[in-house]
This record gives C-alpha cells, sequence and structure tokens, in this order.
C-alpha cells in the first residue's frame, strides 16, 4: 500500500521480493529519503512505470533493485541518476523497459561493483557520457 511511504525513518531493508503483488509502483515509496540501503521490488508483477519519484532517495548507497517484473514498461526515468550516493548494486532488469539508457546515470558517480541493466528492451546506444 501506498501509505508504507509515510516510513520516512526507515535507513534500511525496505524489500519486497519474490510475491504476487501487482499494480503501479507507489510513488509514495520517493518519500523515503533516508533510506540508505535496499531498496527491493523485485520478482513481483508490478505494471506501469518506474516513478520519477524514486530520484529522491539520494542517500541510497547499496541495493537499488527494482527487477523481474515482467509488466513493467515504459523508459528508465533519468531521475535516477541523482542517486549520486549509489556504490553497489544498482538493478533493474528483467523488466519491460524500452527507448535509451538515461545518460542521467552516468551521474551515479561512487558505482564501483554490480550495475545490471540487463534482459529489458532497451534501444540505442550506450550512453557515452
Amino acid at each position: 500500500p501506498s501509505e508504507l511511504g509515510n516510513l520516512v525513518r526507515m535507513r534500511s531493508w525496505f524489500q519486497f521480493q519474490i510475491n504476487e503483488l501487482t499494480g503501479q509502483l507507489p510513488t509514495e515509496f520517493g518519500k523515503l529519503v533516508e533510506l540508505e540501503e535496499m531498496f527491493a521490488l523485485e520478482f513481483c508483477e508490478f505494471s506501469g512505470s518506474i516513478p520519477s519519484q524514486y530520484g529522491r532517495l539520494a542517500r541510497m548507497s547499496s541495493y537499488f533493485g527494482i527487477s523481474s517484473n515482467p509488466k513493467l514498461g515504459n523508459t528508465i526515468p533519468s531521475q535516477l541518476g541523482q542517486l549520486k550516493e549509489m556504490q553497489k548494486k544498482f538493478r533493474i532488469f528483467d523488466n519491460a523497459l524500452s527507448l535509451a539508457i538515461p545518460t542521467q546515470l552516468g551521474q551515479l558517480g561512487q558505482m564501483s561493483s554490480l550495475l545490471y541493466l540487463h534482459s529489458n528492451s532497451l534501444t540505442s546506444m550506450i550512453p557515452t557520457q
């Protein structure tokens, strides 16, 4: 439920994996601005788009995952480039995402390991920036 976005003091382990959860991803989860590790909405049945509000999770440093939701489409929001503290495990794979990889992901300058963008329907060139 979107009311979980009111858990504004969460610092770690906001995890919904391997469930039969459906519907659109709540934009309210973008209010979890204190979250530093483990934001996982994976292996479910979410549909619609990844909310641009998730770019507000600017303290995230480890494990941002929106993966294996085969009905989740549209594009990777450019606002995810605002997760500038990300160091490892940025996982957006096995969805129905299309179009280009946003150049703003090049702003994830702290990334040292595990950037997963595979098994989508991404097009265009890999950004050089």
